[in-house]
Formats: structure tokens, C-alpha cells, sequence
């Protein structure tokens, strides 16, 4: 299996954009803006994220999963509190923050389903379940906790 199923591409595609999304936010910002260093450290982990999914590694696809739950519910909390707060906001704000709310929690499914668990190894070869229980530090091994299997 060289070529990335259409689930693995699907999710990265949704980081990318809202990588993308969260950048253009973020210039917009104005005195709100972060530091530099911060800008740069998402960055790098964006695109480390996004290498990893493509090279199969299953420590990214773990940051890549945990971290699009997490980042969409914060931007879901943030496209909740601009709209209840009632001040002027520009409606293309709005929207990016509502289309990179839903590329992150598309991002999440996208890794969750079969095909992406497949790609990254995640099945147990004994039993056929799929496992997301590392039994090392960096993910290198998996640990399946229906039969105990380690590969």
C-alpha cells in the first residue's frame, strides 16, 4: 500500500486548510496577535503533523487526531462566544472560524475511520481489532487490548 487511502489524504487535506485558516486568523489579529516564537512553534508542529501522516508514523497520527479533537472544540467555543457576544465581527471571520472548527472535527473522524487505523498499522494481525494503545513511548509498537498482542 503506497498511496494514502482517501481517509488519510481527506484529514490531511482538513489540517492543511485549517493550518491554512488559523494563519490567516492570526494576521488578522492585529494587537491580539501572538508572539512570533508561538506563530513558529505551530508551525513547525503543523508541519511535522502533516509529514508524519504522510510518511505513516503513528506518533503523528496520535497528535494529529488528539490534537484536531481538541483545537475543534476550542474553535466551536470561540465561533460560540463571537456569536454571543454580539459585536460587530466581520462575517468572513465568522466563517473561517466555523470552516476550520469543521475541518479539525473532520480531520478527527477522517483518522478514527478503519482505512486510516489500517494505514498506520493500528490493526492487530492476531485478532483484527483495531487497537490505538501504544506499548512504547514513541508508537512504534502497538499493543492490542482484546488479545495482548504486541507488533
Amino acid at each position: 500500500m503506497n498511496r494514502p487511502p482517501p481517509s488519510v489524504l481527506l484529514a490531511t487535506l482538513a489540517l492543511a486548510a485549517a493550518i491554512a485558516g488559523i494563519a490567516w486568523l492570526t494576521a488578522q489579529a492585529g494587537a491580539e496577535r501572538p508572539a512570533w516564537g508561538q506563530v513558529a512553534f505551530a508551525a513547525l508542529l503543523g508541519a511535522l503533523i502533516l509529514g508524519g501522516l504522510l510518511g505513516r508514523m503513528r506518533l503523528a497520527w496520535l497528535w494529529g487526531r488528539s490534537l484536531a479533537l481538541l483545537l475543534g472544540l476550542v474553535e466551536v467555543v470561540a465561533l460560540g462566544g463571537a456569536l454571543l457576544q454580539g459585536g460587530p465581527r466581520a462575517p468572513v471571520t465568522l466563517a473561517l472560524l466555523g470552516g476550520v472548527a469543521a475541518a479539525l472535527l473532520g480531520a478527527f473522524a477522517a483518522l478514527g475511520r478503519r482505512s486510516a487505523l489500517a494505514w498506520f498499522g493500528l490493526i492487530c494481525p492476531a485478532c483484527l481489532t483495531p487497537s490505538r494503545t501504544a506499548a512504547d513511548l514513541l508508537f512504534r509498537r502497538v499493543r492490542c487490548r482484546k488479545c495482548g498482542n504486541v507488533w
